[in-house]
């Protein structure tokens, strides 16, 4: 009931419970896994890099559902079509600039 005021059903938050436990016990069941070594040859792990992109993904994977449904609820003339090639404008003119 935080974003939209909107009420999911019991069984949403036991999925969202269930794969959150599925994450975790992946990331913890990979402690001795090594990608890379660092400047000075010793072994680091990218598992902090991992969580936080994970969460990153979560974050804003959810923000962006919220706000294709605020825009429709807002713009009533806006098309599927329209928002896709906006969402994927945006996207591709982000990647670019992170190259």
């Amino acid at each position: 009931k935080i974003l939209g005021n909107k009420v999911y059903p019991q069984y949403d938050y036991i999925v969202a419970l269930v794969i959150g436990i599925g994450i975790t016990m992946f990331i913890t069941s990979t402690d001795n896994l090594r990608f890379d070594y660092d400047i000075y040859g010793e072994e680091v792990s990218a598992k902090w890099t991992g969580i936080m992109l994970l969460f990153l993904f979560l974050f804003f994977d959810s923000f962006t559902s919220q706000w294709q449904s605020r825009m429709f609820q807002r713009h009533r003339d806006l098309s599927m079509i329209e928002l896709m090639f906006a969402t994927s404008a945006f996207s591709t003119v982000l990647s670019l600039i992170t190259l």
